[in-house]
């Protein structure tokens, strides 16, 4: 075999030698640290998520209290005075604290005034038809009503945020005299503003939805694990968590989209000062054979009688 091409080929070796390390290097060094990473980005947003639901619920909670601790509230469930109707329950008056639909009950547990608000019309509408369908004796009519109840309800063309909290006088005594149920729909809208705070995309998904992957409905609803985050593209992570329910069931969870950042701003950087030492190791490599090769000419021609 000839010496310069024993030489070109011990070069490509080498070559291939050196991309193999630094594929294995950056593998095992960067690709699974930094895989961790990213993933436990995905559990701290579904942490933030469920903490951010919280936060809403408790929220609503504050201003259903304000309406059902005071003395006008207190009056109204027993005489249903036109006078609070006219004065209060209003879109108007509903849009300031983004409550979109009411249900009054008193202590028999009857329906003493329901609406859905239309803001963008200003209309009072009645009770949308998916919450009406709670009004049974094991759903909404079976609320404690002496205690504070929230959560989310997956009804079944959206996902709403509903407190109901007990009929009490200005000072907060009882007895109860009913229930004052608020609730506020989780569009679109409001999903935005909360996945703007959370710099990631939130969104329910209800169990019988078909939008929950095999493994997250299994591993969620099967195993009861708090947690589960899948990869959606190489450069997605998925992150779902189980939330229950107004009744205390687990009938959906919370998905969320969080980019692999630092995975793909490594691996750019990994890319580029890997192909900027190949590509000095190639010059290195024909500068030497370019060398060598005149060199064995050089001895060749002397060597020559």
């Amino acid at each position: 075999m000839p010496l310069k091409f024993k030489i070109l080929l011990l070069g490509l070796m080498n070559l291939f030698l050196l991309a193999g390390v630094i594929s294995l290097l950056a593998y095992f060094l960067v690709f699974i640290p930094v895989n961790q990473v990213d993933e436990n980005r995905t559990v701290k947003g579904l942490w933030r998520s469920a903490n951010t639901l919280e936060t809403q619920l408790e929220s609503l909670g504050r201003t259903t209290a304000d309406w059902s601790e005071w003395d006008e509230t207190w009056k109204f469930i027993t005489d249903s005075n036109l006078s609070y109707q006219e004065s209060n329950l209003t879109p108007e008056a509903y849009s300031l604290i983004e409550v979109d639909e009411v249900i009054y009950l008193n202590r028999k547990r009857e329906v003493v005034f329901s609406a859905h608000f239309d803001f963008e019309n200003l209309e009072t509408l009645p009770l949308s038809n998916d919450l009406g369908d709670q009004l049974s004796k094991e759903r909404l009519l079976g609320l404690d009503i002496e205690n504070v109840s929230n959560g989310v309800l997956f009804l079944p063309e959206r996902e709403v945020m509903l407190v109901a909290n007990p009929i009490l006088n200005g000072k907060g005594e009882g007895p109860s005299r009913g229930l004052l149920i608020m609730v506020r729909e989780l569009t679109d809208e409001r999903l935005n503003g909360y996945a703007r705070t959370l710099n990631h995309k939130i969104e329910f998904l209800p169990k019988d939805s078909g939008r929950i992957p095999q493994e997250a409905s299994y591993r969620i609803f099967s195993q009861k694990d708090h947690s589960v985050i899948l990869t959606e593209s190489p450069q997605l992570f998925a992150g779902f968590s189980p939330v229950s329910d107004l009744y205390g069931e687990v009938n959906g969870l919370i998905r969320i989209e969080v980019e692999r950042e630092v995975k793909i701003e490594l691996w750019s950087y990994i890319w580029y000062f890997a192909s900027l030492a190949l590509v000095i190791n190639i010059l290195i490599f024909l500068l030497n054979y370019g060398l060598i090769s005149k060199k064995v000419i050089r001895d060749n021609q002397e060597t020559q009688p």
